[in-house]
């Protein structure tokens, strides 16, 4: 969140979190890793704070750019407009590893 890796798409602005958002992202994320295992509370307050991007910077969209936010996220329970990259990359390696083209992905 903090290199502004997203920061060289230049059609789109890139609206990072305050400090203590980003501090408390990335404490879950380490947490996620460690354990392997996600929370109610832990999907709860980053479902609030997705809709607190959402309302109070004008974000259109929220990217869930860590693989181990897919064990609190899916189509399911996610009622924020969102990117998921894990699924991005995961058809990206089916595509190539099946030769096929994403319209048949």
């Amino acid at each position: 969140m903090q290199s502004s890796l997203f920061g060289q798409l230049g059609d789109f602005e890139i609206v990072s979190a305050m400090p203590e958002e980003v501090d408390y992202v990335h404490n879950t994320y380490v947490e996620l890793a460690r354990t392997g295992k996600g929370s109610e509370e832990q999907h709860w307050n980053l479902t609030s704070l997705a809709h607190t991007l959402l309302s109070r910077d004008g974000v259109g969209t929220v990217i869930l750019a860590g693989t181990d936010f897919t064990r609190l996220f899916d189509d399911t329970n996610t009622d924020f407009p969102h990117i998921d990259c894990a699924a991005l990359h995961l058809a990206a390696i089916l595509k190539e590893l099946l030769g096929e083209t994403s319209a048949n992905i």
